[in-house]
């Protein structure tokens, strides 16, 4: 598949620094117009595209943002989801919709063309227990919405190699025990 050719090759190029600067939290970070912006010198023929929804899981809302990586016919998606806060001081409720999207997408977008975060702060809470934990819930709900278990697949190809974790491996090994049992029911 030339897709995955062209990810790789995009991959290994893109230079995506931190260079903004939030002064109250004394931390750097790159935002999604960064990361475009690093993409627009590397894309090649292919094209970038993000997307957002609103999702409801339990009494949770949710922006899941898809990043899509195009190559003629071929594609290739990363998904990330953020929380909306019940109450974010000093925003607005369109506010808090936009800084949970802009967040999702930032991370699919991390995801898909393989930026590292290390020690990327978004926010004053910089534990990193809480950091992995946000990072785990993401995936796990993004895994618990997979269909079939060649769409997991496709999942554990794409963030397999920045997610070595055992709890990363368990939540896709559940997952493909589950599909794996609801396939055979339905054949």
């Amino acid at each position: 598949m030339k897709i995955n050719k062209e990810l790789n090759r995009i991959q290994q190029t893109i230079v995506a620094p931190k260079i903004q600067r939030n002064d109250y939290g004394s931390f750097d970070y790159r935002s999604v117009e960064d990361i475009l912006q690093a993409y627009k010198k590397v894309q090649g023929d292919t094209t970038l595209k993000t997307t957002s929804d609103i999702v409801q899981i339990g009494d949770r809302f949710y922006v899941k943002a898809t990043a899509t990586l195009m190559l003629e016919e071929e594609t290739i998606e990363t998904v990330a989801f953020a929380r909306e806060p019940n109450i974010q001081k000093g925003m607005n409720e369109s506010q808090i919709t936009g800084s949970a999207t802009s967040y999702a997408k930032k991370y699919a977008l991390d995801s898909l063309l393989a930026i590292d975060n290390n020690k990327d702060v978004d926010s004053i809470d910089n534990k990193e227990n809480a950091e992995l934990a946000a990072k785990m819930e993401t995936h796990s709900i993004a895994i618990s919405m997979i269909e079939d278990t060649d769409k997991l697949k496709e999942y554990w190809d794409t963030h397999s190699p920045t997610n070595k974790g055992k709890e990363f491996a368990s939540l896709v090994t559940k997952r493909k025990k589950a599909l794996t049992v609801q396939e055979d029911a339905t054949s």
